[in-house]
């Protein structure tokens, strides 16, 4: 009689597959700065330095000073965004807190799709399956005679974080 509770359990599952595309991208990007400092020491310097070379590589710039880049919202937007996920990426704290918040809001999004079915958990769900498609994860659950389907499709990444965006349709 749970429904709307054995669609978020599958999620969960879900959410983990998530979770571990965004950790080995911020693991790519912690053993990036690594080589970059190239066996030097932690320094703001070496960690500036990092950003301004990593902004250069992306945009194909030639910036000398991050202060050169806060002169440009697109460049500073992605400066703040690269240096936020170094911090992240470099605290086992950090890392927990943003997957929990990663989980909770993938799942909170979820429940608005569920809700926008008008699918409660006094309803009985049947056969709740996680499965591979072709543009992502899909649950699909028998509800009360009703097929539920929702699409997960990985979204985000190079100017967002990575996070799902959830198409469903109940037939």
């Amino acid at each position: 009689m749970n429904a709307v509770k054995d669609i978020l359990e599958k999620a969960n599952l879900m959410v983990d597959e998530l979770i571990k595309v965004e950790d080995e991208r911020l693991k790519d990007l912690e053993n990036e700065y690594m080589s970059f400092l190239n066996g030097s020491d932690y320094s703001i310097t070496g960690t500036i330095n990092f950003l301004v070379d990593k902004i250069n590589k992306t945009w194909k710039t030639d910036f000398k000073r991050s202060y050169d880049i806060h002169n440009h919202r697109t460049y500073r937007r992605d400066y703040d965004r690269i240096q936020k996920d170094l911090l992240i990426a470099r605290s086992e704290n950090s890392k927990k807190s943003y997957f929990d918040l990663v989980r909770q809001t993938n799942l909170k999004k979820l429940e608005g799709a569920i809700e926008k079915h008008g699918i409660t958990n006094d309803m009985k769900a049947d056969e709740v399956e996680l499965k591979t498609g072709k543009k992502g994860l899909e649950i699909h659950a028998d509800i009360e005679g009703k097929k539920f389907i929702t699409f997960a499709v990985l979204a985000g990444g190079y100017i967002q974080r990575y996070h799902y965006r959830y198409r469903s349709s109940f037939k």
